[in-house]
């Protein structure tokens, strides 16, 4: 990571970031492993409203992208 991006990254305000996020909402992807149950659940981030501001913090809204099925990620062979 270059110096000039931790900078910023350092300036940002949570709403300047949440701004941000809401601009690159269409290129992010979450993946959420699901542990002792080896599973990997895959979610795209929300259209209407990516994210927001709650309080102080960041919400992140997701949509589940493209099956409410968990997606086996051991291979128990």
């Amino acid at each position: 990571m270059s110096k000039d991006l931790i900078k910023l990254a350092k300036e940002l305000s949570n709403e300047d970031m949440c701004e941000l996020i809401n601009l690159f909402a269409d290129k992010i992807d979450i993946y959420i492993g699901m542990s002792p149950v080896n599973v990997l659940r895959s979610a795209e981030l929300d259209r209407e409203i990516p994210c927001v501001m709650n309080g102080n913090v960041i919400q992140i809204n997701t949509e589940w992208a493209f099956t409410e099925e968990v997606i086996p990620f051991v291979n128990e062979s």
